[in-house]
């Protein structure tokens, strides 16, 4: 096993049929933090706490396909997500910008960014063609290519921290010259993005209470238990599945996850163990 410690430093509302946009400028400060929770058909975003609308658009004239952004229950925001951030995908579309397989470099894609409360975009960029919440302050931002047939394939793929502006490339590619994120079912989910439930409400709880309602670990829950000494030791992982040939078998996966300190660790895994994850 080859162990990789990546360290990270330390009023009204108008609703109007013709108002678009941000409804109200908001302060951003962290005195006044925003869960900006998604609208139906991309119209936008309103306040997690509140449900006022933050961002509102009719659905034909939105510049949005669809939005993401964070979950909330009686008992807090989920899985860390964090204040004024939301996840929009574009109506506008893009192509690869670098050489995949043949078959890849004609796809299209529609192009993703993260705004901010008063639709201030993150990258401003046509080549990200992914972005899903990883945990915490971090996301998953693919480029160039996606694909979610079988697995997710990008072009390319890092892990973003909001807080800190920082990177971490997931650099390793399939034959196709593509990176792919492996699904894996858990607690009647089918996901890319492996979240620990017991970190559901961002501090670890092994035992139920009002908040935590703990299902049986699964399969790959029980995996990393094992590997890594407790499930207080890791919130979300991922599985890069980094095939070197079509007929391949018999080669290493690598997990990119997020420890309880909330830093970005790498773990080479052989074949069997990446069979033990399913």
């Amino acid at each position: 096993m080859t162990e990789v410690f990546v360290t990270i430093p330390k009023s009204k509302v108008v609703n109007k049929p013709t108002q678009t946009g941000v409804v109200k400028k908001m302060n951003t400060t962290e005195g006044n933090k925003i869960y900006m929770s998604d609208l139906n058909y991309g119209q936008g975003f309103k306040n997690g706490i509140t449900d006022s609308k933050i961002i509102f658009y009719d659905a034909q004239t939105s510049p949005y396909l669809d939005t993401y952004g964070a979950v909330m229950n009686e008992c807090g925001v989920l899985e860390g997500f964090p204040a004024n951030v939301g996840i929009v995908k574009l109506k506008k579309k893009a192509s690869a910008q670098e050489p995949m397989a043949s078959f890849f470099n004609k796809q299209e894609y529609n192009v993703f960014d993260l705004i901010d409360v008063n639709e201030k975009r993150f990258f401003n960029s046509d080549r990200i063609a992914l972005i899903e919440h990883f945990y915490g302050n971090w996301f998953v931002i693919g480029y160039d290519f996606y694909d979610g047939s079988y697995q997710n394939k990008l072009g390319q793929a890092k892990l973003y921290n909001v807080k800190t502006k920082q990177f971490i490339d997931i650099a390793e590619k399939d034959y196709n010259n593509v990176v792919s994120l492996g699904y894996y079912g858990f607690h009647g989910i089918t996901s890319f993005i492996i979240q620990n439930y017991r970190f559901i409400h961002g501090s670890y709880q092994s035992l139920n209470t009002e908040c935590y309602k703990l299902p049986s670990l699964s399969n790959s829950e029980i995996f990393m238990e094992k590997k890594l000494g407790g499930q207080d030791k890791w919130k979300a992982f991922i599985v890069v599945d980094p095939t070197p040939s079509k007929s391949s078998r018999n080669y290493n996966r690598f997990v990119y996850y997020c420890d309880a300190n909330d830093r970005i660790i790498k773990l080479e895994l052989t074949m069997d163990e990446a069979i033990e994850l399913r």
